[in-house]
Parts: structure tokens; sequence; C-alpha cells
């Protein structure tokens, strides 16, 4: 599917998904998530927990846990809990590096921006510092730790249009995960699907549309050429 066949709107008002979307924190997280929960499920080969923990890296972490918690026999303590979240925090915020093409998608795109994340705020922060892209969104950082509910609920998103001061209807969000296009839909947002750094780009893809992405793509390069053709500046 190309731009011009999605038939959207010109929005005047860009929302992205930090994890996945600004930032290559999937795979780190991954990779945090098993070396951590591995010794308290030694019933799970580190490939089957990998199976089990890739289709929910778009959820809060804590929510995450909890939903593991419920499905696996996945028993932490409050310590044990704490732990785990520091160590994906820790490394997701010292070792993520930008999605690659995102930082000119932001200089060439002239709409207003804001960030809506399932991640807490010192993470995003921390990421966006490492990344050189934290002077990009000025104050328009919305963490959804700070929300009654995480996503796919609304709240995050529905906090940054209150924010920029914009309709639902006239912003665009970007999103890596189907529990973050379930989001901004609900939101009343249209939303762009990312797979470029998914681990597996055309399952993603898929289940990126199932949730009501309008579009999914793959190159923040293509995507900035795009948007800056199409995209109409706010009045």
């Amino acid at each position: 599917m190309t731009m011009t066949q999605t038939n959207v709107r010109a929005p005047a008002y860009l929302i992205c998904d930090c994890d996945g979307v600004l930032i290559d924190s999937e795979s780190v997280a991954l990779r945090a998530l098993i070396r951590t929960l591995g010794p308290h499920v030694p019933h799970l080969s580190p490939a089957a927990l990998e199976e089990m923990l890739e289709p929910r890296l778009g959820m809060n972490t804590l929510a995450l846990l909890d939903e593991l918690q419920g499905s696996i026999g996945l028993r932490l303590s409050d310590a044990e809990l704490a732990s785990v979240l520091a160590d994906v925090e820790h490394d997701c915020a010292t070792q993520s590096q930008p999605v690659p093409g995102i930082a000119n998608l932001l200089a060439t795109v002239p709409q207003p921006k804001a960030v809506a994340s399932n991640s807490s705020r010192p993470r995003i922060e921390a990421s966006l510092v490492r990344a050189g892209l934290r002077d990009v969104f000025g104050e328009h950082i919305y963490s959804a730790y700070e929300m009654p509910q995480p996503k796919p609920a609304p709240d995050v998103y529905l906090a940054a249009c209150a924010g920029l001061g914009a309709a639902p209807a006239h912003c665009l969000a970007i999103e890596d995960s189907d529990t973050g296009v379930r989001a901004a839909r609900a939101a009343g947002l249209t939303v762009f699907g990312f797979a470029g750094v998914a681990h597996a780009p055309a399952v993603a893809t898929q289940r990126l549309l199932a949730a009501g992405a309008r579009y999914v793509f793959t190159d923040m390069r293509a995507l900035a050429d795009a948007l800056t053709s199409t995209l109409a500046a706010p009045a």
C-alpha cells in the first residue's frame, strides 16, 4: 500500500509512541526480560519465553508481568518484581539506539509533535536524551504511568491531544504495537503502523493492520518524504 492509497486527511499534529518508533528498544527490553525472568520460570526455555514475551512488548511492563503471572505460573515477590522492572528500565535507557531515519523525519515534518508512551517518564526522558531527540518534543511527553490506565486504554493519547490543544481527529499517531494502535484508535486518532524494527516485520504488519492501523511502513526515511508532501502545516 502506498501513502496515496491511505486516503488520510492531512493531520495537523504528530504523536509518536516511544519504544519501537522513536527508540529501537524492543530488542533490548526483550533480552532484559528473558535474562531476568528466566530463573523464575525454569520450566520454560529461553525460546519459549521469547515466544510469549514478543507479542506483548507494546504493553506497559508492569501490565505485561501481571499478565504473565496469570498465564505461565510466574510468581514474583514485590522485591523481585521491582528488580525486574529496574533492570528493564536501566537497559532500555542506557543501551537503546534511535530508530534509523527518525531524526530526519522529526526534523523535516513541521507539525507540532508529542510522545505518548506506555513507558515510565524517566525511561522516556533518558532514551530521548541518549538518542538526541529530547528537544524535539518540549513539554509534550506523556507517560501511561501517569494516567488512570495504560495502553490499550486511550488515556495517554487523550492526554497528548489535550496537551497539544488538538482534536484527536486532527492527529496522526505512529505506533509499532497492536496494543498502541488500539489505544490510539480508541482515542479517535488515525494511526500509521511502523514495523521497521520488529522482530518479524511481516507478522508485525499483520498485527498492526488487524488492530486498525490505516497504513504500515518499514522505512522512516521513505515516510519522511511522503509526510512532507502530504501533511498540511497547522493553521
